[in-house]
């Protein structure tokens, strides 16, 4: 764990976690309100460091809901396979057994909408045994590490999003359900069935490839593999090339941050500057919480 200190916080205390993203909050109790103070520097922590982790809170769903709110308005999931918590207003349950060998990949979520969320947290509630970390990238980095030739290229353009992986991924997950009749796979597939049906209906959406994030002014790569379709302005080979590069850009190492879990560790990631994946190295179950905060218009 990283000693050294971020002088320029005075609510909470920040220690970078990593060269380039990454830190862990000190001095808060989450299971309370937290001044304003304390919560504009989490916020700016967030976005400075583009991940952020609390350890050893031990809250229920209402404290971690309670805390959310402090942070932003709730943003309830558009299309999702988690479960809606009846206790909450907006909190997702992601329940993903035996996941071993089958990942999302990187992305960022709900760009198929117009105003996505700018913040987004977990918190585990139940662990598999062995794996099932969070891998963090930052987009400040990476946008940092193109050429100056490529960052004038990419700055003007625009992507196209829809929901076709929405709609794949819900027709997978029907059929992983196979003949099962319980009162859980029920459930779930009906779930499922009416997330295809949405997503079938949800017109495509447009955002910049290139964002200057509104609280550090710093730009960065903004687009989520998931749900990208084409770069409007180029013809699609020239799109289809030119997103391969980038997918396998903000793939690399340097960029990246593994939150490994613990019980009672949150981790809160400003989605607008920042891409996340599950490492689906682990089998049976693992149950987290998450909330979106806030929802704005990419610019």
């Amino acid at each position: 764990m990283s000693t050294v200190i971020d002088k320029t916080y005075d609510a909470i205390e920040v220690r970078p976690l990593g060269s380039v993203l990454g830190a862990e909050i000190d001095g808060v109790d989450l299971s309370s309100p937290l001044s304003d103070k304390a919560i504009d520097e989490i916020r700016r922590a967030a976005a400075e460091h583009c991940v952020v982790v609390l350890r050893g809170q031990s809250l229920d769903i209402q404290q971690y809901e309670a805390f959310a709110k402090q942070l932003g308005s709730l943003y309830t999931q558009s299309l999702g396979f988690g479960a809606i918590d009846t206790r909450t207003e907006g909190i997702t349950v992601l329940d993903a057994p035996a996941f071993k060998g089958r990942g999302e990949g990187w992305h960022v979520d709900e760009l198929w909408t117009d105003t996505p969320p700018s913040l987004a947290m977990l918190r585990a509630a139940e662990l598999p045994g062995k794996g099932g970390d969070t891998m963090f990238a930052s987009m400040y980095a990476a946008y940092d590490e193109l050429s100056p030739p490529m960052q004038r290229f990419v700055e003007p353009l625009t992507a196209e999003y829809n929901t076709g992986g929405v709609v794949e991924g819900a027709i997978r997950r029907l059929r992983l359900l196979g003949n099962d009749d319980s009162p859980e796979a029920t459930e779930k597939r009906q779930r499922y069935g009416e997330v295809r049906a949405k997503a079938e209906t949800m017109l495509p959406a447009h955002h910049p490839l290139v964002r200057v994030h509104p609280l550090t002014g710093r730009k960065h790569l903004y687009f989520s593999r998931n749900a990208i379709s084409h770069v409007v302005e180029l013809t699609r080979p020239e799109s289809a090339s030119l997103l391969d590069f980038l997918n396998r850009h903000v793939e690399s190492v340097q960029f990246q941050y593994r939150n490994s879990w613990e019980l009672g560790k949150i981790a809160l990631f400003d989605e607008r500057c920042t891409q996340h994946c599950v490492v689906p190295d682990y089998e049976g179950r693992r149950l987290v919480w998450r909330s979106y905060m806030g929802a704005e218009q990419p610019a």
